[in-house]
C-alpha cells in the first residue's frame, strides 16, 4: 500500500523558478516606482531652480517691474526653457500675475510617466510659485 503524498508533490525541482516568478513582479513594480518618483522629484527641484532664476532676473533689473504680465512671460519663457534640464522643455509653462503690491510667477510642468504601465494616463502637474514685492 502506498502511504504519503503522491510522488509529484514530493519533488523540489522547479521551486526556485516559481519563487522567482512570484517575487519578480512586485520587485519590478517597486523599481519602476522608485525610478519615477526620483524623476518627479528631480523635475520639481528643477522648477524651483528655474523660478529662482526668474526672480533673479527681476532683482537684477533685466525685466522691468512696470512691464505687463504678457511681456514678462514672453521674455522669461525662452530663457527658462533653455535652462530647463528636464525632458520636453516645451511643456514648461510660465504664468505671471501682478497684484496691487506683488508679482507672482508660477512655473508648471505636466510630468509624464516613462514606463508604459500608465500609458494614456494624464500627467501629474508639478509647479513652483514665487512672489516678488513690487516697489
Amino acid at each position: 500500500m502506498n502511504e504519503g503524498p503522491p510522488r509529484l508533490l514530493q519533488g523540489q525541482a522547479g521551486t526556485a523558478a516559481v519563487e522567482f516568478a512570484l517575487v519578480l513582479a512586485p520587485f519590478l513594480i517597486l523599481c519602476f516606482g522608485v525610478f519615477e518618483v526620483g524623476r518627479a522629484v528631480s523635475i520639481s527641484s528643477d522648477l524651483g531652480r528655474l523660478s529662482d532664476i526668474a526672480m533673479r532676473e527681476f532683482y537684477l533689473g533685466n525685466l522691468g517691474a512696470a512691464d505687463d504680465d504678457a511681456t514678462v512671460e514672453a521674455a522669461l519663457t525662452p530663457l527658462l526653457q533653455a535652462a530647463f534640464t528636464g525632458p520636453g522643455p516645451d511643456g514648461l509653462t510660465v504664468n505671471c500675475t501682478t497684484g496691487s503690491d506683488t508679482r507672482v510667477l508660477e512655473l508648471s510642468y505636466s510630468f509624464g510617466f516613462i514606463s508604459r504601465l500608465f500609458d494614456g494616463a494624464p500627467g501629474i502637474p508639478l509647479s513652483a510659485v514665487r512672489s516678488l514685492p513690487l516697489p
